[in-house]
């Protein structure tokens, strides 16, 4: 703790802090609870619609998308245990955020995920990776949720730093969405689920600051049971619906004193709590270890007197603990009852109340960095063709997402591996689309752009899945924010999605920021990631892919190389002003490209992003798995042939057409007056570029579909 803040503690509570009372302030005040240096950027993508039932400030955030049905989704970030142990903290990452749904009263529905790492040549990286995947696969299998879509990205900038990103969507009826409100003095504190031990001590000021070689920071990674999460889930939906408790709060950072000042302060009251009530695992726990514990697959209730016997006859149904430990009070005051004296002004411990928000200074960097300038590479281009392909950035990541269960629950109509996920409601006409998006590689090289890139993207997903976009959720991964070249980049993020999203009609309805992900050694890039979930009432049934359907592009394809995969490849670095975002462009792209589904005259659609249209042919061809559809391409005369594979120019969409529809494709084009290109068949099994490379079917499979595999081994 800085010695300013210690000096306004002082003035606070007009004394000497106890020790006790510092350790709380100094989880409190750290940048992951307090959101001290962003919360004034933050606050502002908030813009409630009418469909936004609870804006995701603490926990998740909710959309009404139906009279009797609310989508409660939310995104969070577990990098530096992940970065520490990566098995523990990816796991303890899934758990946590399954938690944050179900404390709002809903049942989490699925799960994806965001992935950073650094190149797969290195070791370290590969250890991230095998841990990673395992602790998200084991914890959610268990749970039984499932995984169904994600992203995975390399850059040298994660190796020390990887970036874990999970996002789960539960569902609810609206009426039975655990809302904030105010309480009776009087109501009782219970805490369920499993004892407090000593794992994730200081988790919170762990992740927020940078990681170092200290081992001590291995005693800050929780360690997850996601069969007694099951248990916990279930325990607290089944008192949410029979109406025992008055509110929830799951225990993440900052444990027991965290959760019980948030619970109380969105109740308008004080909390006084007993810790010798608090079921532990350790007689000698100190009160401030039991405060800051955070100790795995715990939740705090809001109970009123007469229901607590229920609350413990429940509790033993599932097997676990329950105990009221405290009682929300009149004074507004954070009380410790017997020998530890403890005595805070409870809002003074809350972000957007009284805790610390920082005014930081931003300037854009003094960067030397000249933009890179383009030509035919060097390799000749079937051997660059299949270079690109095998490049972990373009490669088939079945290796990740094989080993999550992808369909448990049997809501999952399409999982991961074919853009975005689909889901089914049971008994209702009604299906939500699911997708996750990083724009980091344009964020590096402009982060207002990079900001509008990454709301864009998941626009285009549930545009080609046939669904209305209905909300978005983020996480926005940076490092130090002290450093005010460092700091421009979040600042100027943040206005880029707030842009996108107001003008694409998408609300921002919860969140997390995660600063401090840097090292010694390096620092990660900017790195924004959004998930965008979208609704329809209907299941578009697209004509099936035959052989001599038309390849068609649709959007302008510009020489926009810089930013992209080809320039990481080409380079091993970002430069320059990346693909330009246009929202009027991508309003008015969606609009026609939803009118192309809705007449079924497209058998297969899918938006060009991260490597082009090279990247968006190998992911078609190869859609079903070992045996990959053909496409014979004519290259357009007017590009160069990398350019035209490589740009990442916005929004495009790489589309096939049955004969008999194109004539109608192309009138609404031309009435619509939306420019595409088109540039060849369904053909075979090989991808065929005429006059340029033939990249037959065993060259193909050996290297888009088998490089994860081979390098991890198996």
């Amino acid at each position: 703790m800085i010695e300013s803040e210690l000096v306004r503690i002082k003035a606070i509570l007009g004394r000497e802090p106890t020790e006790v009372e510092k350790a709380i302030y100094d989880v409190m005040w750290s940048e992951h609870c307090s959101y001290k240096s962003s919360f004034v950027h933050i606050k502002k993508l908030f813009d409630p619609s009418k469909n936004v039932v609870e804006p995701g400030e603490e926990n998740a955030g909710g959309v009404l998308v139906e009279r009797d049905v609310a989508l409660l989704f939310k995104m969070e970030s577990h990098n530096h245990p992940s970065a520490i142990e990566p098995f523990n903290g990816a796991a303890t990452g899934v758990g946590g955020i399954l938690r944050d749904i179900f404390a709002m009263g809903a049942r989490p529905m699925a799960l994806l995920d965001a992935l950073h790492f650094g190149p797969l040549n290195e070791l370290k990286a590969r250890i991230h990776l095998d841990g990673v995947v395992r602790g998200i696969s084991r914890y959610a299998n268990c749970v039984g949720i499932p995984t169904v879509g994600g992203e995975t990205l390399f850059h040298n900038s994660y190796l020390n730093n990887p970036i874990i990103n999970i996002m789960a969507i539960g569902i609810c009826e609206p009426d039975k969405i655990i809302k904030r409100k105010e309480l009776e003095s009087g109501t009782l504190v219970v805490l369920a689920g499993a004892k407090t031990g000593r794992d994730g001590l200081c988790g919170a000021s762990f992740a927020s600051s940078e990681l170092n070689d200290d081992m001590k920071n291995r005693l800050s990674i929780q360690i997850g049971d996601p069969f007694f999460e099951k248990l916990l889930m279930e325990f607290t939906l089944e008192l949410n619906e029979k109406g025992i408790i008055l509110s929830a709060q799951d225990l993440g950072a900052g444990g027991i004193a965290s959760a019980l000042a948030e619970l109380a302060s969105r109740a308008s009251k004080g909390v006084s709590i007993e810790l010798d009530k608090v079921p532990v695992r350790e007689k000698s726990l100190t009160p401030g270890e039991i405060l800051l514990s955070e100790s795995q697959e715990r939740m705090a209730f809001a109970v009123m007197p007469g229901y607590v016997d229920d609350v413990r006859q429940l509790a033993r149904k599932y097997g676990i603990d329950a105990e009221v430990i405290g009682v929300l009070t009149g004074d507004g005051l954070f009380t410790i009852k017997g020998r530890t004296y403890c005595r805070i002004p409870i809002n003074s411990l809350i972000k957007g109340k009284g805790a610390p928000s920082l005014v930081r200074e931003f300037r854009p960097p003094s960067s030397n960095v000249h933009p890179n300038s383009f030509s035919e590479p060097l390799q000749n281009p079937e051997d660059f063709l299949l270079r690109f392909a095998l490049n972990p950035n373009v490669c088939s990541k079945r290796w990740i997402y094989e080993q999550y269960d992808q369909t448990i629950g049997t809501n999952t109509i399409i999982p991961a591996g074919d853009g975005s996920a689909l889901l089914r409601v049971k008994n209702k006409n009604l299906y939500i689309a699911l997708s996750v998006d990083s724009s980091a590689f344009y964020s590096v090289c402009d982060p207002f752009m990079g900001g509008m890139a990454s709301v864009a993207m998941g626009y285009r997903k549930m545009i080609v899945r046939g669904a209305n976009p209905v909300g978005i959720t983020d996480c926005l991964n940076f490092p130090s924010p002290e450093e005010p070249e460092k700091f421009f980049f979040f600042v100027r993020v943040v206005d880029g999605i707030k842009e996108a999203s107001q003008s694409l009609g998408i609300p921002v309805i919860s969140g997390n920021v995660s600063f401090y992900n840097e090292s010694q050694e390096s620092s990660i890039i900017p790195t924004p990631v959004v998930a965008t979930v979208g609704v329809m009432d209907y299941l578009p049934v697209l004509p099936i892919v035959n052989e001599n359907d038309i390849i068609v592009v649709v959007g302008e394809t510009k020489s926009e190389l810089n930013g992209t995969l080809y320039e990481l490849i080409i380079y091993d670095e970002l430069t320059g002003v990346p693909p330009m975002v246009e929202l009027e462009i991508e309003k008015k792209m969606g609009k026609f490209i939803s009118e192309l589904i809705a007449w079924r005259l497209p058998s297969y659609i899918a938006d060009i992003s991260y490597g082009g249209i090279m990247k968006a042919l190998l992911d078609f061809s190869f859609r079903f798995g070992d045996n990959p559809i053909g496409v014979v391409l004519d290259l357009p005369a007017q590009f160069p042939w990398y350019v035209f594979l490589f740009s990442e120019s916005q929004p495009r969409y790489l589309l096939t057409l049955p004969e008999s529809s194109f004539d109608d494709f192309s009138f609404l084009a031309e009435q619509n007056e939306i420019p595409y290109t088109i540039c060849g068949r369904v053909y075979g099994d090989s991808i065929i570029i005429k006059d340029l490379a033939v990249l037959e079917k065993e060259k193909l499979k050996n290297s888009y579909l088998s490089c994860i595999y081979r390098i991890m081994g198996g």
